[in-house]
């Protein structure tokens, strides 16, 4: 006996694991991604060190903006 299992990888919300804010203007923010229609609005996005302090809080905005998100600034 044999069995197929197909897995479908599709994705309607997506949050990257990487980003490069090199201001090359590709991958240069750290935001939320998600299909139109999908998600309205997100209600909080906070990144933080390995150690636990807050480099960035966002909250109340949509996805896909491409002027929302974490730039990876911090102190300067």
């Amino acid at each position: 006996a044999s069995i197929t299992i197909q897995v479908i990888r599709q994705f309607d919300i997506y949050v990257p694991n990487a980003f490069s804010p090199n201001g090359d203007g590709i991958n240069d923010l750290f935001t939320v991604f998600a299909k139109p229609g999908l998600v309205t609005q997100v209600l909080s996005l906070k990144v933080f060190t390995r150690w636990g302090e807050s480099v960035f809080a966002a909250s109340n905005f949509q996805p896909n903006d491409p002027v929302q998100g974490w730039d990876g600034m911090h102190r300067g």
